[in-house]
């Protein structure tokens, strides 16, 4: 066979690859899997559903069980489980729990398949929990087993909506290096925010905040509604995403974040969330400022007057993020 011949053959193959990639690509997408495992020592995950047909598998350690039962097809509406519901109501199905083969046996195992079946409007979390026995207990006489069970981890799920929380011109970007302040009057109390690209939020547990202004300590991780008994937060799709949900991109999809509050407080109250960008070196031993973003939220009480209003940002809306790193000074408009 000729040089030539061989050149076309070997060119007609690569197209017909190529051809046969870009044909499988969004196929093929929508049938990768995730798998989100609560493994022993871990005590909190956090993973999303973002495009109709995506699905994650959820397990919890060799010990433990899903909660609610696999059987059930629902979720804990909080990181509590005080309040479940059905799948079905968020866009979500449940496969069944895969068997295996075990010295001959065939057994189930704890694992949960979730599918989006179709993208709700409006953005909601979920939860799920590992549970197991609690451990033998010693009493005076012989050990008795303690039938209750203790939470060994929670799983928290974000399934996106079709449709933004915000629009492009009120949601708000926090810059690495800088910090963005924003403040919640009584007649606007919900605001929407995101990372830049590459950035992950902390705390990732949407129901806990850092508490001051700080957003390093650990020890200053609250519940948020202690904090701000009517208060929620959701993650969501960014108003200003690159694609839309039919032609999914992980580079060009960004997350937002909307916190909603109802009701009055008596006092302003402060509320503090990081950016963490996580392309950054991993080598480095102390944290770099130039890699975090700072969202500081002031939600407003009842002591403020209207004169006093005047002179702040308006209600949801944020001050220009400063110009000096990580400035806790905020801006006046």
């Amino acid at each position: 066979m000729g040089g030539f011949q061989v050149f076309k053959v070997f060119r007609n193959a690569v197209s017909a690859t190529i051809l046969i990639g870009l044909a499988c690509w969004s196929a093929c997408a929508a049938e990768l899997e995730n798998v989100i495992s609560c493994k022993n020592g871990t005590d909190f995950v956090a993973a999303s559903l973002k495009q109709a047909n995506s699905k994650i598998v959820l397990t919890c350690a060799d010990d433990a069980t899903i909660f609610p039962a696999i059987d059930s097809k629902q979720f804990c509406k909080d990181a509590g489980c005080t309040q479940q519901d059905q799948l079905t109501q968020v866009g979500v199905s449940a496969g069944a729990a895969s068997e295996v083969e075990v010295a001959g046996v065939s057994q189930k195992t704890d694992k949960l398949t979730l599918t989006l079946t179709e993208n709700r409007t409006n953005s909601q979390t979920v939860y799920f929990q590992c549970i197991k026995p609690k451990k033998l207990r010693e009493e005076s006489g012989p050990t008795e087993q303690d039938s209750a069970t203790k939470v060994a981890c929670t799983i928290q799920l974000a399934i996106h909506g079709s449709a933004p929380a915000s629009t492009p011109t009120e949601e708000k970007e926090c810059k690495y290096g800088q910090s963005l302040h924003i403040i919640l009057r009584p007649d606007s109390r919900k605001v929407t925010f995101r990372c830049q690209e590459d950035g992950v939020l902390s705390p990732t547990n949407f129901e806990q905040t850092f508490k001051g202004n700080t957003c390093s300590d650990e020890a200053d991780k609250v519940n948020l509604t202690e904090l701000v008994p009517s208060a929620s937060l959701v993650e969501g799709r960014s108003s200003v995403s690159k694609d839309d949900l039919s032609t999914f991109s992980i580079r060009g999809y960004l997350d937002a974040y909307t916190l909603e509050v109802s009701g009055n407080l008596n006092t302003d109250t402060e509320l503090c969330y990081k950016c963490i960008r996580t392309a950054t070196d991993r080598l480095a031993t102390e944290p770099d400022i130039s890699n975090e973003c700072k969202i500081l939220i002031t939600v407003s009480g009842k002591t403020t007057t209207p004169d006093q209003q005047g002179d702040e940002p308006q209600s949801g809306d944020s001050d220009v993020p400063t110009d000096q790193p990580n400035s806790d000074a905020p801006d006046e408009t």
